[in-house]
Order: C-alpha cells, then sequence, then structure tokens
C-alpha cells in the first residue's frame, strides 16, 4: 500500500476564514522558484515546500527507482525547498520516522510552509481507522 500526506499545522485563520473566502477554495500547489519569492505581483501559499520521502531498508517491493524518480519531479520541476529520502531501519523502526518528523520541527510551526510525507511500503489499515506501516506484507 502506499499513501501520501501532506502535513501542515492549522492556524485560528485556517480554523476562521474570512466571509470572502471558501474552505473549498485552496489554491493549487503551485511549482516553488526563486522567482516567486521576487515576484510581488503574484501571491503564493507556501514559501517553502519541503518531502519527507520514506522506504524501507528490507524493501521487499523494490520502490527505491521510484523514489528517486519522484524525487526528481519534486526538484526539477516544482523546486521543493528541501527533499529527503529516509530508509526506515529494520530496528526501531518507529524511532527512526518519529526522529526524522521531528527534525522537521522548524518548518512545521511555520504557517507558510509545507511539509509532503510519501510513503512507499506496506500498510495495514486497521477497521478503527489506525494504520501500521510495515516492511512486509
Amino acid at each position: 500500500m502506499k499513501m501520501a500526506m501532506a502535513v501542515r499545522v492549522s492556524t485560528d485563520e485556517d480554523r476562521n476564514p474570512s466571509p470572502h473566502e471558501s474552505e473549498s477554495e485552496t489554491p493549487p500547489l503551485e511549482p516553488h522558484t526563486s522567482k516567486q519569492q521576487s515576484d510581488t505581483s503574484k501571491s503564493y501559499r507556501y514559501k517553502e515546500i519541503h518531502a519527507l520521502m520514506f522506504l524501507w531498508e528490507d524493501d521487499d517491493l523494490h520502490v527505491l527507482n521510484e523514489v528517486n524518480e519522484l524525487k526528481a519531479v519534486f526538484d526539477k520541476h516544482y523546486h521543493f525547498t528541501s527533499i529527503l529520502i529516509s530508509v526506515i531501519p529494520s530496528r526501531k523502526p518507529y524511532c527512526h520516522v518519529k526522529n526524522e518528523i521531528e527534525n522537521l520541527r522548524h518548518v512545521l510551526n511555520r504557517t507558510d510552509s509545507l511539509v509532503i510525507v510519501y510513503y512507499s511500503g506496506h500498510g495495514h489499515l486497521f477497521e478503527y481507522g489506525k494504520m501500521t506501516w510495515s516492511a512486509y506484507e
């Protein structure tokens, strides 16, 4: 099972949109370039876009090429601020994932930054809504 999710810290503005805004009018993800920072005629939702991409050390799905291809798209077409590929070890995987996400704490606290967490590997969704990532099916 593959999953991708965007992680963003909620702010009061997110919970209380202005009367002129609709929650369904979220602007699309725009390619991030240095030109955008100097172009004051346009307003972009995010000043920084970061990707944290996970795959397993014991990768029985052989997803490394796929992850590298997606990284190239993020870099060449969208000019992400940072892209990190993180290999989840078989020993203490939870600690590894938790530490990688905590390392992005400085980014997660900014309202003008987007962090995309991409996972390529096996997963199990339980009936009560919890998901577990696993190296093997």
